[in-house]
C-alpha cells in the first residue's frame, strides 16, 4: 500500500504496462509521400508525432489508472490528454490538456468521435497514406480480446498486392475484395476484418472522417470523396447478433466483454509477474485479477491485489 500510495510510481509503472500490453512499439514510423500530403493539409508527420502519439495511449492509460478509473474507462473515456500541438492538430482540438487534469477542467473529444485508447492514434496510424483495417483488426483481436487467429499464409502480402480492386471505392470496400476474394484468406477475414472496419471513421493517421478523398490509379488526387461506412457485424468474432454502427460502439462493446477483461488480467498478470502465466499454476491469481476489474472495481484495486501476491513481492525484493 506505501508503494500504491505513490501515485508517480504508480503512473510510470501503468505507462510501462500499456506500451508493454498495446504493443506501442509497433506504432509505425511515416512514410511520406505526395498523397500522405494532401491527407495532412500542412501536418508534419515526423518522428515527433510518431513519439507524441505513443505517448497519448501511455499517458491515458495513466492517467485513468491514477486517477480512480476502471477497466471500462480504459475504453470509453473521451478526456484528451494531449498537449502535443502536431497531435492537436491531427485531432482539431484548440486547447491543451491541463497539466492536472480533473472532471472539471478536462479536454473532452466529441462523445461521438472518440472513446478510449482504441480512438487514438497511436493505435490507427499506418504510417502511411492508407489506413490498414486489417492491421487494425488484428491488433485489436489479439492484443486485446486474446484472439488466436493463427498465421498468416506465406504468401498473403502476394495475393492481396494481385488482387485487383478499383480505385474510386473506398478503403474498407478495397480491402474486402482483395482480403476475401480468395477462398484461403476469407476464413480468417471475416473474423478480422469486422474489427478493423469499424474504426473507418479514422484516417491513416486518426484523423476523425466522414468521407475519405478518391485517388486515381496514378496517385493523382482527383477532388471527389466518397462516404465512409463504419457498420459492422461481429457475430463472427463477438457472438450471433453483435453489431456496432462506429468504432466509439465498438469500444463500448469491447469493455463489457468477458473475454477483453479476461485478456486484461492474464496480460497484467504476466506484466507484473514478469513470466508467463500458466493457466493451472496462476488460476488463482488469474481469477483474483479477473474479479478485480469488475464495474465496481477500480483499476487501482486490480493493481493492489496483484502487488499483494507473495511472488510479486519476491521479484521486487530481487530486482
Amino acid at each position: 500500500d506505501h508503494v500504491l500510495s505513490r501515485s508517480d510510481r504508480l503512473s510510470d509503472s501503468f505507462r510501462e504496462y500499456t506500451y508493454d500490453w498495446l504493443k506501442l512499439d509497433r506504432t509505425e514510423p511515416f512514410a511520406v509521400n505526395a498523397r500522405l500530403n494532401v491527407l495532412g493539409g500542412g501536418i508534419q508527420f515526423n518522428q515527433a508525432l510518431r513519439s507524441a502519439m505513443i505517448s497519448e495511449v501511455e499517458d491515458l492509460g495513466a492517467f485513468v489508472a491514477t486517477s480512480g478509473g476502471t477497466f471500462e474507462d480504459l475504453f470509453i473515456s473521451n478526456v484528451s490528454v494531449t498537449r502535443n500541438t502536431q497531435l492537436m492538430q491531427v485531432y482539431g482540438l484548440n486547447q491543451a490538456a491541463p497539466s492536472n487534469i480533473t472532471e472539471a477542467n478536462a479536454v473532452r473529444f466529441p462523445a461521438e468521435q472518440r472513446a478510449g485508447i482504441l480512438t487514438r492514434a497511436a493505435l490507427l496510424s499506418s504510417g502511411s497514406e492508407a489506413a490498414n483495417p486489417v492491421l487494425r483488426g488484428v491488433h485489436l483481436g489479439q492484443d486485446v480480446l486474446c484472439v488466436d487467429f493463427g498465421s498468416a499464409p506465406t504468401n498473403a502480402t502476394e495475393v492481396f498486392e494481385a488482387t485487383p480492386a478499383p480505385y474510386y471505392v473506398t478503403n474498407r470496400e478495397r480491402f474486402h475484395i482483395k482480403t476475401t476474394s480468395n477462398a484461403t484468406c476469407a476464413g480468417c477475414h471475416q473474423r478480422i476484418n469486422p474489427l478493423g472496419f469499424a474504426f473507418s471513421n479514422y484516417n491513416s493517421f486518426g484523423r476523425y472522417q466522414e468521407t475519405e478523398p478518391i485517388f486515381a490509379e496514378n496517385g493523382d488526387f482527383i477532388e471527389s470523396f466518397t462516404t465512409v461506412d463504419a457498420e459492422v457485424d461481429l457475430s463472427e468474432i463477438l457472438g450471433r447478433g453483435t453489431t456496432a454502427n462506429n468504432a466509439v460502439e465498438l469500444s463500448q462493446i469491447v469493455a463489457r466483454q468477458t473475454s477483453s477483461r479476461a485478456c486484461f488480467a492474464r496480460k497484467y498478470s504476466q506484466y507484473a509477474l514478469g513470466r508467463p502465466v500458466d493457466n493451472d499454476r496462476d488460476a488463482c491469481k488469474l481469477e483474483k485479477a479477473y474479479d478485480n476489474l469488475g464495474n465496481d472495481r477500480t483499476l487501482i484495486d486490480m493493481i493492489r491485489t496483484t502487488a499483494l501476491e507473495p511472488e510479486f513481492k519476491m521479484k521486487r525484493r530481487l530486482n
